[in-house]
């Protein structure tokens, strides 16, 4: 006997569709069902599946049909439909450069700038020391803290 006989388990030594487990093989047993009834369940989802698909290969091949017998009328619609939108590539670069610069509607001046340069290497060189400077002092201060407090 184990621990669990000893003691009373709640389940009664149930599994949750109420046959007792006697042994590994009714385990074993129960498994299997529960697998079985799970790739059958499967399949016939794959079947629909299938099913499916093949419907709207049908569906597709006679739309295709359709537009082969419309002949040429159809393929200058559908190319209408799906023509690019906006302005034709090439037309006009050197005048959208021009005005690319600045949105409709805002005041001349307002277009992008260029940026100029930056900090000069001297500028540099003086916020580096001025911040070297400040670290110094802050650390020369907390030093002097902690050995007069010592």
């Amino acid at each position: 006997m184990t621990k669990n006989d000893e003691a009373g388990s709640d389940d009664g030594g149930m599994i949750s569709s109420g046959a007792p487990l006697n042994t590994v093989g009714d385990l074993a047993e129960n498994l299997g069902r529960v697998l079985g009834n799970t790739e059958k369940s499967l399949r016939g989802w794959f079947g629909q599946r299938d099913k499916f698909i093949k419907s709207l290969i049908e569906i597709r091949d006679r739309a295709n049909k359709l537009l082969a017998d419309a002949g040429h009328q159809t393929q200058q619609a559908v190319s209408a439909v799906a023509r690019r939108r906006g302005r034709p590539p090439g037309l006009g670069k050197k005048k959208a450069a021009k005005t690319a610069k600045r949105s409709p509607g805002q005041p001349k001046g307002s277009g992008k700038k260029t940026r100029k340069g930056g900090m000069s290497p001297e500028g540099r060189a003086r916020v580096a020391a001025a911040q070297k400077a400040r670290w110094a002092a802050k650390r020369a201060a907390a030093s002097g803290d902690k050995v007069g407090n010592g």
